[in-house]
């Protein structure tokens, strides 16, 4: 119960903050929306962290979240990539298959096994996010659909997926409080050392009108919010996988969003498809 209280607490969040940070993206320079939403963020969980008196975790450990901290913010640079070059239609739906990789992996080389029933009931919640998160397309071509967007985004979803699965080798030897503080301090660390790598004056200029991006802030505190209760109710879990497959359904929430202020059509494969993600709750609840 605890891990699926997680998930949904950061399916919603996440989901809000995946609308704020669309809109966001309309009129705001790139490297904007991303320093607004991570640095905001990241100060906020790690300022949690330092006040809680948690412990500091051993080297092993915190090494192990620097890298799990890496391979996310490379998840996030192809994904915003890829909706630059691409259709969200596209985009988005791969990107939030990144538990199944998770779940490969912890399998793999965990040996992380669920029964049946709840297998069941991810694949409905995944395949019923993809379907949430699918524009309609029009016809294209298998080569179209080979283009360079679907490799950022599978990509991306890949690297999302690793991210998962080291956090999951610590999540039940240290608190959420470190986890999240340490991993989101050093995702917005590495996001500005990138930014100023990639454009100096762009990300100088950025720094000075941070605090006019209110809804870039607004952004990262609903991450913020999402992040806590993904890694507690990972915590309460021993594992982040069921968490993960929850929160890969903000799409939901941002497709609803949408629909009610940007006056978005809800297509029937949308409504499908949050009927699947609806389903899946229900199942992981009945077996959790």
């Amino acid at each position: 119960m605890a891990a699926t209280i997680g998930g949904l607490v950061a399916l919603l969040f996440w989901g809000i903050s995946d609308w704020l940070a669309s809109k966001n993206s309309k009129t705001h320079h790139g490297i904007e929306v991303n320093l607004a939403i991570h640095l905001t963020a990241g100060s906020i969980l790690l300022a949690i962290f330092l006040f809680s008196r948690t412990p500091w975790p051993n080297l092993e450990q915190f090494l192990t979240l620097l890298l799990a901290a890496a391979f996310f913010t490379a998840g996030y640079i192809m994904f915003i990539k890829a909706l630059a070059i691409g259709q969200a239609g596209i985009v988005v739906p791969l990107l939030n298959t990144f538990p199944l990789f998770a779940f490969i992996a912890s399998y793999v080389f965990l040996g992380i096994t669920f029964s049946n029933s709840t297998l069941l009931a991810m694949a409905a919640v995944v395949v019923g996010a993809v379907m949430v998160g699918t524009d309609r397309l029009k016809n294209r071509g298998i080569r179209e659909h080979l283009r360079q967007e679907v490799l950022l985004s599978v990509g991306g979803a890949v690297a999302i997926g690793i991210n998962l699965f080291i956090l999951n080798t610590v999540v039940e030897d240290m608190t959420w409080e470190a986890i999240a503080g340490i991993e989101a301090g050093a995702t917005a660390l590495f996001i500005v050392i990138l930014s100023l790598i990639k454009n100096k004056s762009a990300t100088i200029k950025a720094f000075k009108k941070l605090k006019y991006n209110k809804v870039g802030i607004i952004s990262g505190l609903m991450i913020v919010f999402g992040t806590i209760g993904f890694y507690a109710g990972g915590e309460a879990a021993g594992n982040l996988i069921i968490p993960a497959v929850l929160a890969s359904a903000s799409v939901l929430v941002t497709s609803i969003l949408a629909a009610v202020f940007d006056n978005e059509k809800i297509i029937l494969l949308k409504r499908i498809g949050a009927v699947f993600v609806v389903a899946g709750v229900i199942l992981l609840n009945i077996n959790l």
